[in-house]
């Protein structure tokens, strides 16, 4: 499934953290660096929806939350309140609730 705006957003946070050479993601060192298959990558990179527990590791990879690299909701990037946000219990209901029929759609 094609969710628009996933893509450019995770390219912004490569490029904020330094995962860019010659003006594009470097994909492939990010994969390298985090364990991720360059093609599952691209994949969302051209907009195709991470399924939920990589959702999660990617927002944690690329130090935002999962609703903002999602659907764009919150501050850009929300780095300051990551932590707390990712350590708390209430990440997993949030994205239930913003997501609930994305995810029935994947899954």
């Amino acid at each position: 499934m094609k969710f628009p705006g996933v893509g450019d957003r995770i390219r912004q946070r490569l490029h904020t953290l330094g995962y860019w050479k010659d003006g594009h993601a470097d994909v492939s060192r990010f994969c390298r660096d985090h364990g991720y298959l360059t093609q599952s990558m691209y994949g969302w990179i051209n907009n195709t929806i991470p399924n939920y527990s990589n959702l999660l590791k990617l927002a944690k990879d690329l130090r935002t939350n999962p609703a903002w690299l999602l659907l764009g909701e919150g501050d850009d990037p929300p780095e300051r309140s990551f932590r707390m946000k990712m350590e708390g219990a209430w990440v997993v209901p949030m994205i239930i609730k913003v997501c609930r029929d994305i995810w029935q759609v994947i899954d």
